[in-house]
């Protein structure tokens, strides 16, 4: 064996620790799910600080007003300290839940991600939405004045349908996740609590031509969080219980 091949075994040998070592434990559960449409871990900015997709379905989020990226032991984005939050495009962020382009079996829409609440809002506010008021509505995943996680969706943009979790703390991550299951269940998943509604779920998601949005509701500064935000997702898809409980366990705060 000649003393560059020893060499070049020697390299690849460190190479391969270092690649063992970085292992993308925590993205690929988000890669995996099936329907991604977009995945934001906030660690991954470009120039302008916007947060980068990382699905590979290129719906990177433009950092409105000040929002900060920091680190806590996990990279985040600090959200509505002033009119301060992350949006979307029109039309990027769209699901309308029946996608033909989607199995039968999974069609549907889920989406979430890690909040941690700094303040709870004098208004209902935004925690990921894409939807304005009257006849705008669309999906809302929301938080109440009474710090209590909604999961909501309108078939027509005026009547919505949905499902309210128990109410969390301050200052501690949150998993908070949504499910629509078309014509047969909204879910609503806070850390490892499920909750559910079965009554009146429309078969459709109503389209709007509204921006999508992180700590931000309604289109309106008044109804954004004062949180902290860190691996979001959209999915056009319903995923299972297990492959929720998956990407919760991969991604716990450090």
């Amino acid at each position: 064996m000649s003393n560059e091949s020893i060499e070049i075994g020697r390299l690849w040998l460190q190479l391969k620790r270092i690649a063992d070592s970085l292992v993308p434990q925590v993205r690929e559960p988000f890669i995996g799910l099936p329907g991604l449409l977009g995945y934001w871990p906030m660690s991954i900015v470009d120039f302008l600080g916007n947060a980068k997709d990382h699905s590979g379905a290129s719906s990177d989020l433009a950092r409105i007003g000040a929002p900060t990226f920091n680190y806590d032991g996990d990279s985040y984005v600090q959200c509505g300290v002033a009119t301060d939050y992350l949006a979307g495009s029109t039309s990027a962020q769209t699901v309308i839940g029946t996608e033909v382009w989607m199995a039968s079996g999974l069609r549907g829409l889920t989406l979430g991600g890690w909040f941690k609440i700094d303040v709870v809002p004098t208004l209902t506010s935004g925690l990921v939405t894409k939807g304005g008021g009257t006849p705008n509505r669309g999906y809302e995943l929301i938080l109440d004045t009474s710090n209590q996680p909604t999961f909501t969706v309108s078939i027509d943009g005026t009547a919505t349908v949905q499902v309210l979790g128990s109410a969390i703390g301050v200052a501690s991550w949150v998993f908070i996740v949504g499910r629509f299951t078309p014509s047969s269940e909204l879910a609503l998943f806070i850390d490892q609590v499920k909750t559910t509604n079965t009554t009146s779920i429309p078969a459709t998601i109503n389209v709007n031509a509204q921006p999508f949005e992180i700590a931000r509701r309604l289109n309106t500064n008044t109804r954004i969080t004062e949180c902290k935000v860190r691996d979001c997702f959209l999915a056009a898809s319903v995923l299972s219980d297990a492959a929720i409980e998956s990407v919760r366990l991969a991604t716990l705060p450090s």
